[in-house]
């Protein structure tokens, strides 16, 4: 069964009660629980605005501290020099339980990156916490510059300050988009998509080796693709989704620790063809074993391959499920995945096409965790955006969203309790 709901319609209900429900001049006192509260950082922080281009938002929680932090380029992103402004790439955050947001530039704290600046549209953030390295425990950020070098942004305990780091010069390795990246244990895996000719690489980061190169379509036996690829762990599972250029399906590199495994997970479904550039993500609960990859169809409809044994996968039609068949299908700089600890799965997917009337509807889909689907619909242009989840105390666990709205940063989070 699935519903469709409008869920800004239910914030603007709530205001007589919840006063920073909505785009609110100062921040949010704590997250409603069961719905959104806002606050938009270009007004309440001083952030800098964040203008249209090729340009995304990235967004992380770090549990060592209950810290949450969104990154977006405020300037250096257009292909014209006097466009860069000194603050380059912002990172705002906001500590424990008051949601008060404060913002630095990282690209001040870092130094100069690219010539024309970065596209966090194609680019990803984590925190690295490796087991018994305290001194380690930092933000990273994998940015894809302009130049189509893989570069690093991070932080660390002993060096809290942002650093930067050309990959791609230190490695080696080609130049780059479609990047994806999990944490495994104490080493970073980064992928991404060569722009020579396709093929998937791994940048991966021990404290111990620094970083190190490795061509995973060859070491694998696969095919180059055509789109951007999507990672995640299970347990001591590696799994890499990406479209296989050889026959246009969805497949899943498994690792489980004795070599990469190369598995067709759309061959035997009923599948469509993915379109071009059109994987939205992946994710894996933990507590279930289920694994879901989310892409577009051809025809620009919404699609989920899911599997709860890693052998048997099965598709289904997002778009015709959920009844929004008539919007298409977002790029992923307007898409994200979130997954809650109490087993629920948020997928928000954008707008793609800025001439499409109605503009701009943001729809927010959501599976809980006995499975029933709805939809929740906002009616804004939201161009950018991102999803993470943090969880803030036993049993209980927020789901935040970031996005542009009208060269605003607004940030959006909702407390969720569970049993």
């Amino acid at each position: 069964m699935q519903f469709v709901r409008a869920r800004r319609r239910l914030c603007q209900i709530l205001t007589v009660v919840v006063a920073a429900c909505g785009v609110a001049s100062a921040p949010a006192a704590h997250a409603g629980e069961g719905y959104f509260t806002s606050a938009d950082l270009t007004l309440a922080a001083g952030a800098p605005p964040m203008p249209d281009g090729p340009t995304g938002i990235l967004g992380w929680a770090t549990p060592w501290d209950n810290g949450r932090h969104v990154a977006y380029a405020s300037a250096c992103v257009k292909s014209d020099p006097s466009s860069c402004g000194e603050t380059g790439i912002v990172v705002a955050s906001s500590y424990g339980s008051k949601r008060d947001w404060t913002w630095v530039s990282a690209s001040a704290q870092a130094g100069p990156g690219p010539k024309y600046g970065f596209v966090l549209a194609d680019s990803v953030a984590y925190p690295y916490d490796p087991p018994g390295l305290e001194w380690a425990r930092g933000s990273v950020m994998i940015i894809k510059g302009d130049d189509f070098h893989i570069w690093q942004m991070w932080t660390s305990a002993t060096e809290p300050a942002w650093h930067l780091t050309d990959l791609t010069a230190l490695t080696g390795s080609p130049r780059g988009s479609g990047i994806t990246a999990y944490v495994q244990g104490n080493a970073q895996h980064v992928v991404f998509r060569s722009e020579e000719d396709g093929a998937l690489w791994e940048l991966i980061y021990t404290p111990w080796t620094g970083w190190k190169a490795r061509n995973l379509s060859v070491l694998t036996g696969t095919t180059n693709t055509w789109m951007r690829p999507a990672a995640t762990i299970l347990g001591d599972r590696q799994m890499i989704a990406y479209e296989n250029r050889a026959d246009n399906r969805v497949h899943l590199l498994v690792n489980s620790g004795f070599g990469w495994s190369d598995q067709p997970i759309s061959a035997n479904t009923a599948a469509q063809d993915p379109f071009g550039r059109r994987l939205l993500g992946i994710l894996a609960a933990p507590w279930s074993g289920r694994v879901a990859v989310t892409y577009c169809d051809e025809k620009y409809r919404t699609h989920e391959l899911s599997s709860s044994d890693g052998t048997s996968w099965k598709d289904l039609d997002l778009s015709q499920e959920l009844d929004f068949s008539w919007q298409p299908c977002p790029i992923p700089r307007r898409s994200s995945v979130a997954l809650e600890a109490d087993g629920s799965e948020r997928l928000f997917i954008g707008h793609d096409d800025p001439y499409w009337t109605p503009p701009g509807d943001l729809n927010e889909l959501v599976r809980d965790r006995y499975g029933t689907r709805y939809r929740w619909v906002d009616r804004y242009d939201i161009r950018y955006l991102c999803a993470f989840s943090s969880q803030e105390g036993s049993k209980v666990d927020t789901v935040w969203i970031a996005y542009r709205l009208n060269d605003h940063v607004i940030v959006e989070d909702m407390t969720v309790k569970y049993t």
